[in-house]
């Protein structure tokens, strides 16, 4: 029985620690994301890139080469609009700031789908920790109830 109880609590301790470990990285991302596009909305300067790659395929991004002052940047994976390809010019915000801080014209985050991820996976990633936690304590507490109390040790006078 001890055995089966510790096999299910390493599960929900594992769950846990992931748990937590995806709701950090995606509000990370999530944060990292809305702080680019504060820096951006700031004071923004328009530029005009141009499209040096594109997706082909899994865990490939695109990537658009721009210059601002007259420093060469490049921003990857930003969301290109309809009908673009290799060579293609397209119209980027670029932050005065910090000018590797891009995104395309018109959109409000450099990545939108770090934004839209965090916002569903981080509350997700709490509710599953905090299921994960509530578990672990039924099942210590469970397992405290089965075992006999321990004797107390009596304090010297």
């Amino acid at each position: 029985m001890s055995r089966a109880i510790s096999g299910s609590r390493l599960r929900w301790y594992v769950l846990a620690v992931v748990s937590a470990a995806i709701a950090l990285g995606t509000g990370c991302v999530g944060w990292w994301q809305v702080a680019q596009a504060h820096s951006i909305d700031a004071r923004p300067v328009r530029v005009q890139g141009t499209v040096v790659r594109m997706p082909s395929g899994v865990a490939t991004y695109s990537q658009i080469d721009y210059t601002v002052n007259g420093r060469h940047e490049s921003a990857a994976n930003l969301a290109l609009p309809e009908g673009s390809g290799l060579g293609s010019r397209i119209c980027l915000e670029v932050s005065a700031k910090s000018p590797s801080d891009a995104r395309v014209c018109g959109q409000t985050y450099p990545q939108a789908v770090g934004v839209a991820l965090a916002r569903v996976a981080a509350p997700l990633g709490i509710v599953v920790l905090l299921l994960a936690v509530w578990r672990l304590r039924v099942i210590r507490r469970a397992r405290l109830a089965a075992e006999p109390p321990r004797p107390r040790r009596r304090r010297r006078a």
